[in-house]
């Protein structure tokens, strides 16, 4: 048998190299090496321990090569899942750890797990640990034990995980750790020498044997479980030999019978059996003590895991894999209703109203797999009445078929919860109407802070302004013009003196820089103690409303002159009526020429209605339409003239525009042209035609023409004192115009032409 050591490497290099059978010559065997003396350790000559002596021996008997490959524990065991060695010596035994990798059938020796502390500290109970901070030895069997049995008991600490028991020993010296999880075998024997002492806590006593990859691909198991059978047979003597080597226990050699007579050979066992009884005694001994110690330890914590339960706010129940309670603390049955008599003889869904029977075992399943399980349900009272609960399950850390359940009745918090959604819904809603208020109100609004930075503003103020929110928010109000700033300031201190600014007018400018007339509401904003934090203005586009006022004041304005002009029109053709009336009574000498003078001044009145009549119905105050004003003229005249039945009338027009002061004499020349038409223009046996037209000439002029087929006018019309024609010339000078006369036996053409006063 050869040996090859290895100095400490890590798990991450150590080589991976195929598993060769025990039975093949030269088989060159990986074995792992860790610190855990006496059982395995690196000495000064290379691998020692009590599970290396026998190793040693099997391997030359078997002509094994021994290939050690020294590593913490963790990287050790990490190894020996991964193949990469074929035996690691001194493994604690357990089921889950037996899923991995293959262990050998025989034990070799028992441990169990102990608290060690640092000397001056107070730590005889598992509760005494709370809130200290413990060593670990990472992958250690009984440190992956102690700590889920922490967990279970909602024992807080703070973890420190070592590489191995003597870096834990130097931890509990320098005070980095108040407390470490070491094996029995190792700290009996390695704590003397060291400043710490061992704790009542006592806890997973266990198997230790050999290990190695799952399967046992090298076939070593079968080997070494022979040996271990063969040391431990009923003589046992090179089993207590190894113990003894390796423990500190002297062992005395009986001598030779044929050296020694009978009586010293009897001597000699005597003393042999007295000292191997003295050794067993004390074996036994400091076994029965540390049992003693150990159960007084798991009282303690038994008692402190019954006070924990008892005293506990939240409900337990400890239940088997089936659902039935096989356990319940005080809370629970405060909470219920039930004694826990009562709920011993129950099943989970005799309480729970959400879950039948297969449902409960659905879920228990399930915390197997998983480990735990938290979820919300609610259960029934004794008295009938349901609560909501909130559960927390996992099963037992000591028997996986039972598991451990912490209910809380959670029905105020749930009122409560609901009662701060409604709330928080009510507020919610709330701001979001005072948003809506603010967001789609119709007049741009402004959110500033005390110093008039902007915060917030609305759709309309963006609409009006061309700014977006985001694009002012942080900054002062941009829509202060250059030579209103110093206005902007006196209105802002204003405000943050407490008073309000109601309906001012001002000039704001836009972002494509146009101004805005608008009027200004503003006030300050007030927090809980009444102090200023921010102000808050409104804005109204007065633009269009100013407009509707200038154009209001316009139209008034014109209104006032059109009603002097009325004023100036009536004097004006009450000066003509009168004017006409005192020419007409210098021709009256008879009665009958009384009454004729009359009809004319009716007629001469009425052409001058006319031409209001039209102003007025036009709705254009200033002038009027010719080409209606004479067709209208033409059927009044023909109402009131008793000739009208013996003649034809036909009168032409442009659409011809005229002011007032040219329509009225207009109307009185043609007034006067038709009528003596009418009067003259009919002979015996012969009907009149009387053709009026009026039009507009190329050369700037209008023309007034009047043509019937009457007698024609005497041949001293010229030095005629007729008022009719007297007036007409009269009329014609006024308008700037020329008359033209031409009159025959065969009827009478008057053709007056004036300019067109627009060109003027």
């Amino acid at each position: 048998m050869k040996r090859i050591p290895h100095g400490p490497i890590m798990v991450a290099i150590l080589a991976a190299s195929l598993a060769v059978p025990a039975w093949s010559d030269e088989a060159l065997i990986r074995v792992g090496i860790y610190d855990n003396k006496p059982l395995v350790f690196m000495g000064h000559s290379g691998p020692e321990g009590l599970f290396i002596d026998i190793l040693e021996e099997v391997a030359r008997e078997q002509d094994w090569d021994l290939d050690y490959r020294f590593a913490t524990w963790d990287e050790c065991f990490r190894a020996v899942q991964a193949g990469e060695l074929d035996l690691l010596p001194v493994v604690a035994y357990n089921e889950d750890r037996a899923k991995h990798i293959q262990f050998s059938d025989s034990t070799l020796i028992a441990n169990w797990g102990e608290i060690f502390t640092q000397h001056g500290l107070n730590i005889q109970s598992i509760s005494d640990l709370q809130d200290r901070t413990i060593a670990y030895l990472g992958n250690d069997t009984h440190s992956l034990f102690f700590r889920k049995l922490l967990d279970t008991l909602g024992i807080s600490h703070t973890s420190l995980t070592v590489a191995g028991y003597t870096d834990m020993l130097v931890a509990l010296e320098d005070g980095r750790a108040e407390a470490g999880v070491f094996n029995h075998i190792y700290a009996s024997l390695a704590a003397d020498g060291h400043a710490v002492r061992i704790t009542p806590i006592v806890f997973n006593p266990i198997q230790i044997r050999y290990a190695s990859p799952k399967d046992d691909p090298a076939g070593l198991l079968p080997y070494l479980d022979a040996k271990i059978q063969l040391i431990r047979s009923s003589d046992a003597a090179e089993y207590h030999q190894l113990i003894s080597q390796w423990f500190g226990v002297d062992r005395k050699t009986a001598m030779s019978r044929w050296i020694w007579g009978m009586t010293i050979a009897g001597l000699a066992a005597i003393l042999l059996i007295l000292a191997l009884n003295l050794w067993l005694r004390r074996i036994v001994q400091k076994r029965t003590a540390d049992l003693e110690a150990s159960n007084l330890a798991l009282e303690e914590s038994e008692s402190r895991y019954r006070t924990i339960l008892s005293s506990a706010m939240d409900g337990f129940l400890l239940v088997d894999h089936t659902g039935k309670v096989l356990e319940a603390n005080d809370a629970y049955s405060r909470m219920s209703g039930y004694n826990a008599d009562e709920l011993s003889r129950m099943h989970i869904s005799q309480i729970d109203v959400k879950d039948n029977r297969d449902a409960v075992v659905g879920r228990l399943a399930r915390v197997t797999d998983k480990g735990h399980d938290r979820f919300e349900s609610t259960h029934r009272r004794k008295d009938g009445s349901l609560y909501e609960v909130e559960v927390s399950l996992q099963y037992h850390p000591d028997n996986p078929s039972h598991f451990i359940s912490f209910i809380r009745d959670i029905s105020e918090r749930n009122h409560f919860d609901m009662e701060r959604l409604k709330a928080e819904q009510a507020i919610h809603e709330q701001a979001e109407y005072q948003r809506a208020i603010f967001n789609y109100s119709p007049l741009p609004m402004f959110s500033m802070d005390i110093d008039g930075r902007v915060i917030f503003c609305n759709v309309a103020a963006e609409r009006t302004f061309g700014w977006s929110c985001n694009e002012i928010a942080g900054q002062f109000l941009p829509l202060i013009p250059t030579d209103k700033q110093e206005e902007f300031h006196r209105l802002k201190g204003q405000l943050r003196s407490g008073r309000t600014i109601s309906g001012v007018e001002l000039v704001r400018q836009k972002k494509d820089g146009s101004t805005i007339d608008v009027s200004l509401w503003s006030a300050p904003i007030y927090n809980d103690s009444h102090e200023i934090i921010g102000l808050i203005s409104f804005y109204e586009d007065i633009g269009e409303r100013k407009a509707i006022a200038e154009r209001l004041r316009r139209n008034l304005e014109e209104k006032q002159i059109l009603l002097r002009e009325v004023h100036h029109r009536v004097k004006n053709n009450l000066s003509v009526i009168s004017s006409l009336l005192n020419l007409q009574s210098a021709t009256i000498t008879d009665p009958e020429q009384a009454i004729e003078a009359f009809r004319n001044s009716r007629d001469r009145i009425m052409a001058m209605a006319l031409v209001h009549m039209e102003l007025y119905e036009s709705g254009d105050f200033a002038r009027i339409d010719m080409g209606t004003y004479l067709g209208n003229l033409t059927r009044q005249i023909a109402l009131v003239n008793e000739n009208a039945g013996q003649l034809s009338l036909v009168s032409r027009a442009d659409s011809l525009m005229l002011d007032l002061q040219v329509a009225v004499p207009c109307g009185l020349i043609l007034n006067e042209l038709i009528t003596n038409a009418y009067k003259y223009a009919c002979r015996e046996g012969m009907k009149a035609n009387i053709d009026v037209s009026m039009a507009r000439t190329g050369d700037g002029q209008f023309t007034i023409s009047v043509t019937d087929n009457g007698p024609g006018l005497p041949t001293d019309y010229e030095n005629s004192s007729s008022l009719g024609l007297t007036l007409v010339k009269l009329l014609v000078d006024q308008i700037d115009g020329t008359m033209n006369i031409d009159s025959s036996g065969n009827g009478t053409n008057i053709c007056i032409s004036f300019p067109d006063p627009s060109l003027a």
